[in-house]
């Protein structure tokens, strides 16, 4: 994200609703937006896109989330992708273990798109990164 451009954000969920609604308010505030429905077309879409910004559930199908985001992380090229778990296990050990998988941020649902922006962005000013 160098300001040089709207930033790529990749919306994984199993849920289309869900998808659907956060896809359509991040690109109502300038971020190109792609979706995926599970971890594998999540790892398909990254190397297609190399987002700026990945909105991930945790609880996918098949791949979860955890594994997306451990092998994400293991790439040398997503290294500055922002990984943001955006999920339904709220407990701690949940939490504790997504952020061992590589996630930066961990926000429990339910959680509505203005709120889930502003948090994204919050983060992202935090570590000194443009965001829409």
């Amino acid at each position: 994200m160098t300001g040089t451009h709207a930033p790529v954000v990749l919306v994984v969920d199993d849920y289309e609703d869900n998808r659907v609604m956060y896809a359509t308010y991040f690109g109502m505030k300038g971020c190109v937006v792609a979706m995926a429905a599970d971890g594998s077309e999540a790892l398909r879409a990254v190397g297609a896109l190399h987002p700026d910004v990945i909105l991930l559930d945790m609880g996918l199908p098949g791949l979860t989330g955890w594994e997306v985001a451990r092998t994400l992380r293991a790439r040398p090229e997503m290294q500055t992708c922002v990984i943001v778990a955006v999920t339904a296990h709220a407990f701690e050990r949940e939490r504790q273990s997504a952020m061992e998988a590589g996630v930066d941020l961990y926000i429990a649902k339910p959680v509505t798109p203005p709120v889930l922006f502003e948090q994204v962005r919050a983060h992202l000013r935090e570590r000194g990164l443009p965001f829409c």
